[in-house]
């Protein structure tokens, strides 16, 4: 998360840090241009969503599976989809996409995940996308 946090300052890209009550300390610590609180996860996505011009999804847990099918789900229903971004670290996120493709090809889900999110297994290609945005 470091790199990625490093490369949009370092690119004057604004930095908005969103988290829930139980991690407010933490974004006291950040240097970020600005900090949102809100009262839980289902808060903290909508506001993540609605200030965020792209949304670049590392390796992790339970919350970054859910976010990410939320930012999917929003862009799908939205008049202004935002640019989803999803480094797949050491392929985390394969297993994953297999699925997707899986469900694609079954027709429950109407396009392939690479229509819809720019998937990136090299980091210098994330920084050249963090770079390239406007």
């Amino acid at each position: 998360m470091a790199i990625a946090y490093d490369e949009f300052k370092k690119n004057s890209k604004k930095v908005i840090a969103v988290s829930d009550t139980i991690f407010q300390d933490y974004l006291k610590e950040l240097d970020v241009d600005t900090a949102i609180v809100t009262k839980d996860t289902i808060e903290r996505f909508q506001k993540l969503y609605e200030n965020s011009d792209c949304i670049l999804f590392l390796p992790g847990g339970v919350g970054t599976f859910s976010e990410l099918f939320s930012a999917i789900e929003e862009n799908k229903n939205s008049s202004h989809p935002k640019k989803i971004i999803l480094y797949n670290h050491h392929y985390f996120f394969t297993p994953m996409l297999k699925e997707l493709y899986h469900l694609y090809q079954n027709g429950f889900i109407d396009d392939v995940p690479a229509s819809y999110m720019i998937i990136e297994s090299e980091e210098e290609k994330v920084i050249e996308l963090i770079e390239e945005m406007k």
